[in-house]
């Protein structure tokens, strides 16, 4: 927090805020003075493996699923967003990723091909650590670099948000209010803002 000063000389009162910012504990500040608190701010931790790892967590969080009875993981994604497949694709590739299976589906009478990248081994394992349940948890996002918290948002937002590119009015969208509260604060980690509003 900054904490404001005052300052009266012949008459004529200045306030102004502390240059440098403090530390306390939220039992020993005042309600009775103004502060400024930050709300957001650039938060770096030591690596959790790369900005492509971060992407392949973001995806799997948004667009995948895990196998009930195996260690498999799984992402999944449509034709009718090509861009999306040509970015997962890459990603694949980059992490060596090479199982992809592609199947014809249709809905409401559209035919569009279903793409599913399918993986096990070391890597499933270490993706099922950092996601329990499928679920990110603040362990996770406190161990990100920077790069890697927007390699992160880039695609969670890409698979389960909506907006517009520029940032302004975009909405996420999970089913555990949790997740969403995690999302806030991974926004403000990156010195960005959010809030978390649930659908009745």
């Amino acid at each position: 927090h900054r904490t404001q000063q005052r300052e009266q000389t012949k008459g004529v009162r200045r306030t102004w805020f502390d240059d440098e910012w403090a530390v306390s504990e939220a039992q020993d500040l005042t309600t009775c003075d103004p502060m400024k608190l930050p709300i957001a701010g650039r938060m770096h931790g030591e690596s959790i493996g790369g900005s492509d790892y971060a992407a392949l967590l973001g995806w799997v969080w948004a667009e995948g699923g895990f196998d009930h009875s195996g260690s498999g993981v799984r992402i999944y994604q449509s034709s009718v967003n090509a861009d999306k497949v040509a970015e997962i694709a890459a990603l694949m590739d980059r992490c060596g990723v090479h199982k992809r299976y592609d199947r014809e589906r249709t809905y409401r009478d559209r035919a569009y091909t279903e793409s599913t990248w399918f993986f096990t081994g070391a890597l499933a394992a270490r993706v099922r650590a950092a996601l329990p349940g499928k679920r990110p948890t603040y362990p996770l996002l406190w161990r990100m670099t920077m790069p890697e918290r927007e390699a992160f948002h880039d695609a969670a937002m890409k698979g389960d948000g909506s907006g517009w590119p520029d940032g302004r009015g975009q909405q996420f969208y999970q089913k555990h209010e949790d997740d969403l509260i995690w999302f806030q604060t991974l926004l403000h980690t990156m010195d960005r803002a959010g809030k978390v509003g649930m659908r009745p």
